[in-house]
């Protein structure tokens, strides 16, 4: 990209973010703006290197240096995205959860997931390399803390000079991560694609957290970088953000909006009250109903679950126990006397009785969750309601993803909105190609309900001949996910 010496001027330039150009003759005052094709991101020319547009930079807090700042920005993509994203692909594949499940959950809990484009195409692979490489390498590692301290050292190493994540420095955190020494080489592949496929600006725009974690790294080299092992562990000042309700490093009882930390080998509240004890006040625990069993668990484990007839154990062997049932039918009408035996020797046997009819079936309570998959044609140039969830006051996560077949023979606009009976509450479009399809998407968004309200999933076309099957999502959350740093 060579711009001509002399007066003032401005040039463009795009393609592959492999392929930026580095900008030579630059007079002063020229303006050299990059657009990425790929990535779809635009850059402008400092006179040294390409820096993002719309990219926040991670500023240091409570005074930390740069390379302070690259630790905690390190051991937070270590610990808060790469372990994380692992954890949430075993607890989806083991949960029997779909893919599209499973990154509808990673984008509710990472911040920044939501807006980084190549995120889905990330956690397909990280998904993907779970559900068909050798799991127990995966569990393996997530149990092993010291991996993951020198997963933060690769990086910091990469990012010291810089103090963050840039596209300076993104090859050589990958080359870093691939010389991550560790029993389980398909886990190292596995973490190496992963943040491949995130890109260097995907992980800078994850990498923002960060700055408000607290990480070590002068052990870098010898026993490695030492820090929160289990994610969520951010600092302001001195305090560690846990939850809404405990803001606290150190809190004294257990309350209702209280997160689970897991130390020692064992759940408990952030107060340190183990959810096994007689002081962790859980009132009560709501399952979804399964239509069958659920996967046998690893060797030492049991999971619990529900169906419509009751409570269920499986163990690692597969056995499968009703520990309780649901609530009894009515009982059974008495079958009628049997007729009496002749006077003398024994009589004969009264005949048995007709069986009574069965009650109706005991039920579980309704689960919090409402998952549709249904075909429809939109109608021509209206809105065709493809669901609807009748919703208390309340707090909930809203999601929707419509596939569309075109069959009418041309290329056609096709929209879907969430709608609660008189305005519209988020939308999407797509244009289909002829004969082609396209899942047409709405992200998750929170959304609040002063009063009871039905919430519609709507599609329509420009003309008949579309199919959509779509899947959506109703479901409540507290949003205790959700923190307001302080200002000033």
């Amino acid at each position: 990209m060579t711009t001509v010496p002399g007066n003032a001027a401005s040039y463009y330039w795009q393609g592959l973010e492999a392929d930026l150009p580095t900008p030579t003759n630059v007079a002063p005052n020229t303006i050299c703006r990059a657009y990425t094709t790929d990535t779809h991101r635009w850059r402008s020319w400092s006179g040294s290197a390409w820096i993002l547009e719309d990219q926040i930079t991670p500023t240091p807090v409570d005074g930390h240096t740069t390379t302070e700042n690259a630790c905690n920005i390190a051991g937070y993509i270590s610990i808060d995205v790469i372990r994380q994203s692992l954890q949430e692909a075993i607890d989806a594949v083991n949960n029997g959860k779909s893919v599209i499940q499973y990154g509808m959950g990673i984008l509710a809990i990472i911040p920044g997931a939501e807006l980084v484009e190549p995120a889905m195409i990330a956690l397909y692979g990280l998904y993907s390399a779970y559900n068909g490489g050798t799991q127990s390498d995966y569990t393996d590692a997530l149990a092993d803390a010291s991996l993951f301290a020198r997963i933060t050292c690769a990086i910091y190493s990469a990012i010291e000079a810089d103090g963050q994540v840039d596209c300076t420095n993104f090859s050589a955190i990958l080359t870093n991560l691939a010389a991550v020494t560790y029993t389980h080489s398909d886990v190292i592949s596995t973490i190496h694609d992963y943040v491949s496929n995130l890109g260097c600006t995907g992980l800078m725009a994850l990498q923002n957290p960060g700055s408000l974690a607290d990480y070590d790294c002068t052990n870098c080299g010898t026993t490695g970088a030492s820090g929160p092992t289990s994610g969520a562990n951010v600092v302001v000042g001195t305090h560690k953000i846990l939850s809404t309700t405990h803001t606290d490093t150190v809190v004294a009882t257990p309350v209702e909006g209280d997160a689970l930390v897991y130390r020692s080998s064992d759940w408990v509240h952030e107060a340190g009250v183990p959810i096994d004890s007689d002081t962790a006040n859980i009132d009560s625990v709501d399952f979804t109903q399964q239509g069958g069993d659920v996967a046998t668990p690893a060797a030492g484990h049991r999971r619990i679950y529900t169906k419509s007839d009751g409570v269920y154990e499986i163990d690692s062997t597969g056995t499968v126990t009703r520990i309780a049932p649901g609530i009894n039918g009515a009982t059974g009408a008495t079958g009628a006397t049997g007729t009496a035996g002749t006077a003398g020797s024994p009589g004969s046997a009264g005949a048995t009785g007709a069986t009574g009819a069965t009650g109706p079936a005991g039920s579980m309570p309704a689960a919090t969750e409402a998952v549709l998959l249904h075909d429809v044609t939109p109608l021509s140039s209206s809105w065709s309601n493809l669901l609807s969830q009748s919703l208390a006051a309340g707090h909930y996560l809203v999601a929707a993803q419509v596939s569309i077949l075109n069959a009418t023979g041309a290329i056609q606009e096709f929209n879907i909105d969430v709608y609660d009976g008189t305005n519209s509450l988020r939308t999407a479009d797509a244009d289909i190609p002829q004969d082609g399809q396209v899942s047409v998407v709405i992200v998750p968004f929170l959304l609040a309900l002063a009063a009871p309200t039905t919430i519609y999933l709507r599609a329509a076309s420009a003309t008949t001949g579309a199919t959509a099957r779509y899947q959506g999502a109703f479901s409540t959350a507290t949003a205790t996910w959700l923190f307001a740093l302080p200002t000033g």
